[in-house]
């Protein structure tokens, strides 16, 4: 466990402010007897009923703040903690509280009062509340470090101006309703697969999208981890247009989800790492097919072409006669057509570039509509899709 002093900053540039006033004290009194300036404070709304509730529930004099109140003719008026406040006098138990008392006798100083005790003030992000829920043993804290750890994961706690690095992340409330929702191990899988695809942050999109095709129902099994970490790496610098293109053309379509439909969509142009390695490390081929290569070469500009005899003559090879072409090296032997080639529906268009549609003579398959069609070995999709897509931005 480590401290850090309070110690004064530079604050070259600036002068001190401030109205010089009165030094505030502090006063016990009963919670039932401050007032709220209904002209410039709040109502006591439904979320704020709920905070109340929370509060005497929990109370707690480690996490008391004090209200602060200004003495008015009509008594002690509160400029801020009237939640506080409510929930003292609420609580059974609680008599009196402790209040700071400032002086601001006219109503614009108490009103501008509150307007700084609610603006100038930095919020305490979700990822610094898990490190100290984690240091108070909170067990979901707990759970999220946890997985965090078995995916090699980084928990940040705040943000950095530039320089992320794979694995790092602020998206704690994601994982968190993960972790509740599908438990540490699936959880684990889905981080896994973002930090293994290199995704610097992962964020909360990166989470929901990674989940959904994993572990929902609706995907699940049809995708592997490693799979989705591969397409995940190779999408990395187009992911963001290709999400974008996505929702103008499907403007309901919430972030996360056009993210999933975009990586499962390009799941079959990327292969795992280690499917090279698999190719490479073969079976042998059987003997009988190292004798025939052998035969083919002892007899080259013959054209005899040999068989396995069958199973009572194991072993032994006989002359079968050639059939047309089939003494030619494959890669010579003209091809053979088997039905309808898909360029005999590709769709053809020559209209100017635009998005992700760029004319010419290569076959390729849309990436929004699935269709085959010709255009630039570079575009994404067909012409079709591309203008389609604008106009919808366009009416929006």
């Amino acid at each position: 466990m480590s401290h850090r002093a309070i110690a004064p900053i530079a604050i070259n540039g600036f002068k001190p402010g401030g109205v010089p006033r009165a030094q505030p004290i502090f006063e016990w009194v009963d919670p039932s007897t401050l007032l709220v300036d209904e002209g410039y404070q709040r109502d006591s709304s439904e979320r704020s009923l709920k905070l109340v509730r929370k509060i005497v529930s929990n109370w707690d004099w480690a996490r008391y703040k004090a209200p602060v109140a200004v003495m008015t003719d009509t008594g002690l008026e509160l400029i801020d903690g009237q939640h506080t406040a409510i929930a003292a006098a609420t609580h059974p138990d609680i008599v009196e509280i402790p209040v700071m008392i400032v002086e601001a006798p006219v109503r614009a100083e108490r009103a501008a009062a509150f307007i700084g005790h609610n603006k100038d003030r930095i919020a305490v992000t979700a990822a610094q509340i898990h490190i100290a829920a984690l240091a108070a043993g909170d067990g979901d804290a707990k759970a999220i470090a946890d997985v965090a750890t078995m995916a090699g994961v980084t928990i940040l706690r705040s943000q950095k101006k530039q320089g992320y690095k794979p694995g790092e992340t602020l998206a704690v409330s994601a994982i968190g309703h993960m972790v509740r929702l599908r438990g540490k191990a699936m959880s684990a899988n889905v981080l896994t697969a973002l930090v293994e695809g290199g995704c610097a942050p992962i964020t909360q999109v990166h989470i929901k999208a990674a989940d959904h095709l994993l572990n929902d129902t609706e995907f699940r099994g049809k995708i592997s981890q490693e799979t989705l970490s591969t397409v995940i790496q190779t999408m990395a610098p187009k992911i963001a247009a290709e999400v974008s293109l996505f929702r103008a053309t499907y403007p309901s379509t919430p972030a996360w989800k056009a993210m999933a439909i975009v990586w499962f969509r390009n799941r079959r142009a990327a292969r795992p790492s280690n499917q090279a390695a698999k190719i490479n490390t073969a079976p042998a081929a059987p003997n009988f097919v190292k004798a025939n290569l052998r035969t083919r070469e002892s007899t080259a500009g013959t054209s005899t072409n040999f068989r396995r005899a069958p199973a009572s003559a194991a072993g032994t090879m006989e002359p079968v006669p050639p059939a047309a072409d089939e003494d030619r090296p494959r890669v010579l032997a003209p091809p053979v057509r088997k039905g309808e080639s898909i360029a005999d529906g590709a769709k053809h268009d020559d209209r100017p570039p635009l998005r992700g549609w760029r004319p010419g003579n290569h076959l390729r398959r849309c990436g929004q509509c699935g269709s085959p069609y010709v255009g630039h070995l570079r575009s994404l999709e067909c012409a079709d899709c591309a203008y389609r897509a604008e106009q919808v931005e366009r009416a929006l």
